[in-house]
């Protein structure tokens, strides 16, 4: 099965020294291959920690286990405030099931993914006087 995540970071240590942006872009794309997974349909963020550590994974290490869990869960959060994923129905929603919205499709789509999260009210620019790290490079992949 593809994983976004182990495509771009083939270790943990990478994965735990990305940018919080880059790991929340990778998460996205794991929750939009699970919904469009027909045996799937929908998956939580526990269960993308999870996958990490099982064959052909991450070696297994509790504090790297649970510091990856950790991360996985704050990007699942963002993702879910900025309306990217979003609970399947009433019943699997309220286990923690979370499916990728039209939104999150299109951010998964986009080049320019911050600026996807941001309200479209605020320019990216506005926010900080740094320019944006080049997308190219980390987009390159897709």
């Amino acid at each position: 099965m593809t994983n976004s995540i182990m495509a771009l970071f083939p270790t943990a240590d990478l994965l735990l020294g990305a940018p919080e942006s880059d790991v929340e872009r990778a998460v996205l794309l794991v929750f939009m291959e699970r919904t469009d997974d027909p045996f799937r349909r929908m998956t939580t963020a526990q269960a993308v920690a999870i996958e990490l550590f099982q064959r052909d994974g991450y070696p297994y290490d509790v504090q790297k286990r649970n510091a990856v869990d950790r991360a996985i869960g704050r990007a699942s959060k963002k993702l879910e405030d900025a309306g990217l994923i979003e609970e399947p129905d009433a019943d699997n929603g309220k286990n923690g099931y979370r499916v990728i919205s039209e939104k999150g499709r299109a951010a998964a789509r986009e080049a320019d993914y911050p600026a996807v999260k941001t309200p479209q009210c605020v320019h990216t620019r506005a926010v900080s006087s740094v320019p944006a790290r080049p997308c190219l490079e980390f987009f390159s992949v897709w």
